[in-house]
């Protein structure tokens, strides 16, 4: 009897356990206590949810040498600005390069966008904290939607092949747009961090799979895991 005692209460912790996957590590790690995710509450940019749902298409994200090579100048400094004026821009006639282009001269000219301070909590999430306490403070930044449409794009570049643009890659044709106040080691870290744990940042943020208005659904990975 004492037996199935112990087999109960094992059983009764089961059901309340939580498996969090880590990627960058590979292995799974068992959570007791659940932590409450903050929802992105403040909608994507314009310009950053139409330029990576466009780029997501898969004519796109396997276009060879996305965000390394150029696109035409006097296009992506148009849609820019149009964007900038607060204009929609019909993204479907440019060509992916140029589109790319425009979400990299977007986030390298934006002051207030990933700035010293915030990209320095993002640097230190990586760090100096365990992935619930990332989770936490990447999902309560105010660009933590910005965050994590980028994010997907570029782990979605990495995972599609006949593009040319692995990890190594990103940071260095990417790495300096999205974080200009870091150096490249540190870019690295932070970029290819985030890559590799996307889905456990950001379940809810998918581009082209039911999320075309930029609507975010709670859906995260600790309610669907539970057992």
């Amino acid at each position: 009897d004492d037996d199935d005692d112990e087999d109960d209460e094992e059983h009764e912790d089961d059901e309340v356990a939580l498996l969090v996957v880590d990627k960058s590590k590979d292995q799974t790690l068992t959570h007791s206590t659940p932590v409450v995710e903050p929802e992105l509450l403040i909608p994507p940019n314009p310009l950053i949810l139409s330029s990576t749902m466009f780029l997501a298409k898969p004519e796109n994200v396997r276009t060879e040498g996305l965000f390394r090579i150029p696109g035409d100048s006097g296009r992506f400094h148009s849609i820019t600005d149009a964007y900038s004026r607060g204009n929609e821009v019909a993204l479907e006639k440019e060509n992916a390069h140029t589109v790319a282009s425009a979400l990299k001269k977007f986030l390298r000219g934006s002051p207030s966008f990933f700035n010293k301070e915030t990209t320095q909590t993002i640097l230190e999430s990586f760090t100096h904290s365990d992935v619930d306490e990332r989770i936490i403070t990447l999902r309560s930044l105010t660009q933590a939607n910005d965050l994590a449409h980028v994010v997907r794009l570029l782990a979605m570049i990495v995972g599609t092949d006949g593009n040319r643009m692995g990890e190594e890659q990103l940071v260095t044709s990417m790495g300096p747009s999205i974080f200009p106040t870091l150096g490249l080691n540190k870019i690295r870290v932070v970029l290819k961090g985030l890559v590799s744990e996307v889905d456990v940042l950001f379940p809810d943020v998918t581009l082209g799979t039911g999320n075309a208005s930029g609507e975010h659904h709670h859906n995260t990975r600790r309610e669907s895991s539970i057992i």
